[in-house]
């Protein structure tokens, strides 16, 4: 095997999003180890050079992913997806997917190291963000909305505009693509564990939406006497629902936006007041990760 010169490359995935379909996913290759140069230590211990191209190996995966200590796991994942702006506003870089994993990276690096000097700081941040998320979920806003640029009103108005002259797009691809993609979703949330649940979806969609896709086609055939639209309509039904699925994305990000958007012109003392709030807890998450 060692004259075969194979290497071991570690290979990391990320997703923007862990438990939903949908999400940007980014593969990052690490540095490749080469098997070869363990051949005099396996010659001499066999089970000592397995053990160290293992710790070699996480060594490698773990620069190529991101890894969380399962101590602080909730609040130092908040406070990366809540500082991650911050970074990339000191940096100056290209917003890309590869960037956002270093700088995700270096964020926990820097919390973990922080908290193991501090305990008391794990703490202090936690509570900040579970009193401010609260807040959030309460005016059903989410904390990314605030870390954007604040929407006028006439942008708002185009978007709005835009959503309802493409809702019977969305509405036919909707009705069409209904029943495949709520059927993995409904069993996807039957599984206990979140970290399974986008995996599952995906295996079960993998197979239902060929067979769905081919049946409702069939049926349309029957009862079409044109072929062209029977094309059409074959073409449409994957198109149609994945801007239906994406169209709800946004949708969602613009009801968002509007709820922002109120709650600043009709309530400008608890805008404010939220304003502040996540200032506070960004320069207090500034001050520990440069402590």
């Amino acid at each position: 095997a060692f004259k075969l010169n194979i290497h071991v490359i570690p290979v990391g995935v990320d997703y923007s999003d862990y438990f939903n379909a949908g999400s940007d996913l980014t593969v990052v290759f690490g540095t490749p180890i080469r098997i070869a140069d363990y051949e005099a230590q396996y010659r001499e211990n066999e089970q000592r050079t397995i053990n160290t191209l293992m710790n070699t190996l996480a060594e490698g995966m773990r620069s190529v992913m991101i890894h969380i200590p399962e101590e602080h796991y909730k609040v130092s994942l908040q406070i990366s997806e809540m500082f991650e702006p911050n970074v990339w506003n000191t940096l100056n870089i290209k917003r890309h997917q590869y960037n956002k994993l270093t700088i995700k990276q270096y964020i926990i690096q820097k919390v973990t190291e922080a908290f193991g000097k501090n305990q008391e700081k794990a703490t202090e941040i936690s509570t900040a963000l579970d009193a401010y998320t609260a807040k959030l979920n309460k005016l059903k806003l989410k904390d990314c909305l605030l870390q954007q640029k604040f929407c006028h009103f006439l942008r708002l108005l185009i978007e709005t505009l835009l959503s309802i002259v493409l809702l019977p797009v969305y509405f036919y691809g909707l009705i069409l693509n209904y029943i495949p993609f709520k059927v993995p979703v409904k069993v996807a949330d039957k599984i206990k564990d979140q970290h399974f649940k986008s995996s599952i979806h995906f295996g079960i969609s993998l197979f239902l939406f060929p067979i769905y896709y081919l049946i409702i086609f069939t049926v349309f055939c029957i009862f079409s006497k044109s072929l062209t639209l029977s094309m059409v309509f074959g073409v449409t039904l994957p198109l149609s629902g994945y801007f239906a699925f994406y169209n709800f994305q946004r949708m969602k990000r613009l009801l968002g936006k509007l709820r922002l958007f109120k709650l600043r012109y009709t309530n400008p003392e608890q805008y404010n007041a939220l304003i502040q709030e996540r200032n506070q807890i960004i320069d207090t998450i500034k001050a520990t990760i440069n402590s």
